[in-house]
């Protein structure tokens, strides 16, 4: 029964990777759709994905003593809450470059 739940904890730490992988990708592409839009428009997915990584970290702070028994929960909730900011900071990368990089060329 042990070997079991270390495969379903390594799968939801697997599903959580391919979470933020997708949400990267997303992100990404919704960006490079609107570099033209205004700028509200172009920041959006930016925001977006910083708000649930912030969400995530400050109830991972707020939780952690809670769940410091499963280690799975633990990394789960960790790999999402930096995930969601690294996506968060390369979507707005994008975004500002693009912006800096028009207005130089201007």
């Amino acid at each position: 029964m042990e070997v079991y739940e270390y495969m379903v904890g390594i799968g939801f730490i697997l599903l959580s990777f391919i979470v933020v992988i997708a949400l990267l990708v997303w992100g990404i592409s919704y960006t490079r759709k609107n570099l033209n839009e205004v700028r509200s428009k172009k920041y959006r997915a930016a925001a977006f994905l910083c708000t649930l990584g912030l969400i995530f970290s400050i109830s991972f702070v707020l939780g952690a003593k809670r769940f410091s028994d499963n280690i799975d929960v633990t990394i789960i909730w960790m790999i999402l809450s930096t995930g969601l900011l690294f996506s968060s900071a390369v979507t707005f990368a994008i975004s500002f470059i693009n912006e800096y990089s028009r207005r130089e060329n201007e």
